[in-house]
């Protein structure tokens, strides 16, 4: 179920608490990306079975918010995920998930250089599974995310922060109405950039 962790991308909605001295102000643009980025190709031979196969794997997980007050934003969150297995023989198999995940969220400052994000997130999307020859599988995923960001500024435009998200994540078979249902807390860190009026 390495798809569950598209769940991490899920970010926040948030309670309402007092700002101090890094606050966000109206009109705010936050964009942010996390380290479950990932473009790869290998190749693996095995030699007792004289067998090779060819992965590319892509990863995308991007947020962009939106402070629409000082302090307060709605955002967007974006999760692709594909992996793509070419056997010898001309075998293959494909997993592609696509995720979109809007909400909003509260940004309270600690001090100058730092702050903490608070928000609720719903999320939606589906994943498709294919293989030569096979009908292919195809899932409905709905998800509900409670995040914390902690935001440490290096510059005026620029974070580094660390996260976590603590997740409930719905599947359902399209063809069966088969569902499985998952909660977990996920943990991840990124860098945000900030672009002001």
């Amino acid at each position: 179920m390495k798809k569950l962790t598209l769940a991490a991308a899920l970010s926040a909605l948030v309670l309402t608490l007092p700002a101090t001295a890094k606050d966000l102000p109206q009109g705010t643009i936050a964009v942010s990306g996390t380290t479950n980025g990932e473009l790869g190709f290998t190749t693996t031979e095995i030699d007792e079975f004289d067998a090779e196969y060819d992965t590319t794997v892509l990863n995308i997980n991007l947020d962009a918010r939106y402070f629409i007050q000082d302090n307060i934003a709605i955002g967007l969150g974006y999760s692709l995920d594909s992996t793509e297995t070419e056997y010898e023989g001309g075998f293959e198999e494909e997993d592609t998930t696509v995720f979109l995940s809007p909400g909003v969220f509260y940004n309270l400052s600690l001090d100058e250089e730092n702050s903490v994000i608070l928000g609720a997130e719903f999320g939606f999307g589906s994943q498709e599974i294919s293989e030569t020859g096979e009908d292919d599988i195809e899932l409905d995923m709905t998800g509900f995310s409670f995040r914390a960001e902690y935001n440490h500024f290096i510059n005026d435009f620029v974070a580094l922060n660390a996260g976590a998200a603590y997740t409930i994540l719905t599947l359902e078979e399209d063809s069966t109405g088969i569902e499985a249902d998952t909660s977990g807390l996920f943990f991840g860190f990124g860098i945000s950039v900030y672009l002001s009026n």
